[in-house]
């Protein structure tokens, strides 16, 4: 199994830990159960919660992995059981790929149910929260930074590539797609053309094999 993931994800085992309100509680069985996370840092981070861990019949760990499963050098993963409530553990996280395990491992004495092991507020620093932007294709636009998606140009109309809008064509241009082979007679008609524009206007006049060379020397 691959140590490290693209993204965040959190998975169970078939012994696991359960999401109980606003944290999350370890197995009480005699099985082990992890918890993970994976996480691409951008820039060196850390990683804080809390926990509370009272039964000393659990063996409750903590540990970093990068994307080669190597433990981080300073890694101290042996937790300590809390004897006043909650308590607070940060670890230093390096950029790249970094995976969080906390795994549990219960042991039953004379028949005694073990009390899980809670954690809580979970929190890392230094994941990027915007992502990558690219510019948008020519014969598509994006009104305004950051937008998720890019849209087609209108029927009649041009861009650029990476601009914020289209531009009309003149009046004895036109832009769009034709929907067949039977409509090419009438290659400049607005009823055969699909409702978009594209990279550039097309002289409506213009020789149509002359446009079928050049737009196959374009593709």
């Amino acid at each position: 199994m691959r140590c490290c993931l693209n993204s965040w994800h959190l998975f169970f085992h078939r012994s696991k830990w359960v999401p109980r309100g606003d944290y999350i509680a370890s197995n009480t069985d005699e099985c082990t159960a992890t918890l993970m996370y994976a996480v691409n840092l951008k820039q060196s981070g850390t990683v804080n919660f809390e926990y509370y861990y009272p039964d000393s019949s659990i063996i409750f760990e903590f540990f970093v992995q990068n994307d080669q499963c190597q433990p981080n050098a300073d890694d101290s993963r042996w937790m300590k059981t809390t004897e006043k409530g909650w308590e607070f553990h940060s670890v230093e996280l390096n950029r790249g790929n970094n995976v969080l395990y906390w795994r549990t491992t219960a042991f039953s004495v004379w028949s005694k149910v073990s009390k899980p092991v809670l954690v809580r507020n979970i929190a890392i620093t230094g994941v990027a929260y915007t992502s990558e932007c690219f510019p948008c294709k020519p014969g598509t636009y994006a009104a305004k930074q950051g937008s998720s998606f890019c849209k087609l140009c209108p029927a009649n109309s041009y861009s650029n590539k990476g601009e914020t809008s289209c531009h009309p064509c003149d009046t004895d241009k036109y832009s769009g797609d034709v929907l067949g082979e039977q409509d090419m007679e009438e290659w400049g008609t607005s009823k055969h053309r699909k409702e978009r524009g594209g990279l550039f206007c097309w002289p409506i006049t213009e020789d149509l094999g002359f446009l079928l060379l050049f737009a196959c020397l374009l593709w």
